[in-house]
């Protein structure tokens, strides 16, 4: 999901609907945690992804916070 489409879901959601903005990350780890018995060894590079995408998010959730434009 792109930043801009996020951002747009995340305005028009229903007060009680979930919206993860890194779904695909987030799919993907536990993708690779069912392939890998649950070996949180193997899939650190998804968890890292996952991470990443997550501080992204934040950090842009802020600073349009600071502009007004939320």
């Amino acid at each position: 999901m792109s930043t801009g489409s996020i951002h747009e879901a995340f305005r028009n959601k229903q007060a009680s609907k979930f919206l993860e903005p890194c779904e695909e990350q987030s799919r993907a780890s536990y993708k690779c945690l069912d392939r890998n018995n649950y070996d949180k060894k193997k899939c650190r590079k998804y968890f890292l992804d996952y991470k990443e995408c997550k501080r992204k998010w934040l950090e842009e959730r802020k600073e349009l916070r600071r502009q007004g434009l939320l």
